[in-house]
């Protein structure tokens, strides 16, 4: 049968054809990363990120409707902001999309998130109806203002009364995505700096893993879709890291452990050092964190990660 969907504009059919009397309809909402995903294939229901998919880097949200590169935006200069939904299973509803940002970070805390500030100003959440096994594109309007941070992340949310976000701001939960994107320019014989966030979203003190790896070729394969530029995977001896933001410099390496008080956040330091690339040439690395909130048996596990471009400097 058909269902008759009243609080859709105009009313109307909206529901895909049921199995007979008796069958369940219920929204499924989700920003999509890939086509066909439904957010729930992973363990736990959370979203599975395939061989190739950059959790940092989610295509549904465009600037000015294009893929964003992660360059730094003009200052007070209005873009738009276009998020996409899906809607997977069988019951149409009205959903409502929000836009955060703040600046780099590996993990997502809500009290780190912006939707307005002194820094950018954000356009309100908005409102639209996504239809039983379609598509619904929500546009934000967002404006950096002079004292916003160069680069900085995008955060979407989307939520319903029939399937309402869970408010963790975590991108393996189908009801968020960002772009966490970030791009840095390094000199020959010389260390180059980036600052960034790692975050404890936990409301006890919990053990933080920060790790640095090189991406693969099927990601910079992705990646160079935004650049037009030749791929170059760097050595691992290229990047370290350290925590500098509790008034002690902790030693440089690719992973650092460390216990972060609860809903906290911790500045670190990722120093890049390398002769490989040339003019024309682009690498990345991603940071990945692992937030622990029982570390003796590893559950209440959060990750987050973001991705750095790498380019040589202009001789």
């Amino acid at each position: 049968m058909w269902a008759f969907d009243e609080s859709r504009p105009g009313g109307g059919a909206d529901e895909a054809p049921g199995e007979g009397e008796g069958t369940f309809f219920e929204p499924h909402l989700v920003i999509p990363y890939f086509p066909g995903d439904t957010g729930t294939t992973g363990p736990g229901g959370k979203r599975d990120f395939p061989a190739g998919v950059i959790d940092y880097l989610c295509p549904s949200i465009k600037i000015n409707g294009a893929p964003y590169n992660g360059a730094p935006l003009p200052r007070n200069q209005t873009v738009s902001v276009t998020i996409e939904v899906a809607n997977t299973k069988n019951k149409g509803m009205w959903a409502m999309v929000s836009l955060y940002w703040t600046d780099p970070t590996a993990v997502f805390t809500g009290n780190a998130l912006h939707n307005g500030s002194d820094d950018a100003e954000v356009g309100p959440p908005q409102t639209l109806y996504v239809p039983a096994g379609g598509k619904a594109s929500f546009n934000i309007t967002f404006t950096p203002l002079t004292k916003m941070p160069n680069h900085v992340c995008l955060l979407a949310e989307v939520t319903s009364s029939d399937d309402p976000a869970p408010g963790t701001f975590d991108v393996s939960d189908r009801h968020y995505a960002c772009h966490n994107l970030n791009l840095l320019t390094v000199a020959q014989n010389r260390v180059s700096t980036i600052n960034f966030f790692v975050a404890n979203p936990f409301d006890t003190e919990a053990e933080v893993l920060v790790r640095l790896r090189p991406e693969g070729d099927v990601e910079l394969a992705q990646l160079r879709r935004l650049y037009s530029t030749e791929p170059v995977r760097l050595r691992e001896e290229a990047f370290r890291i350290h925590g500098v933001g509790d008034g002690r410099m902790r030693e440089a390496g690719r992973e650092l452990t460390f216990p972060l008080a609860a809903g906290t956040r911790q500045l670190c330091q990722m120093l890049v050092s390398t002769n490989d690339l040339r003019a024309g040439q682009f690498s990345a690395v991603r940071v990945d964190q692992e937030v622990k909130q029982n570390p003796t048996d590893g559950t209440g596990a959060r990750r987050g990660s973001l991705g750095v471009v790498i380019f040589p400097e202009r001789g």
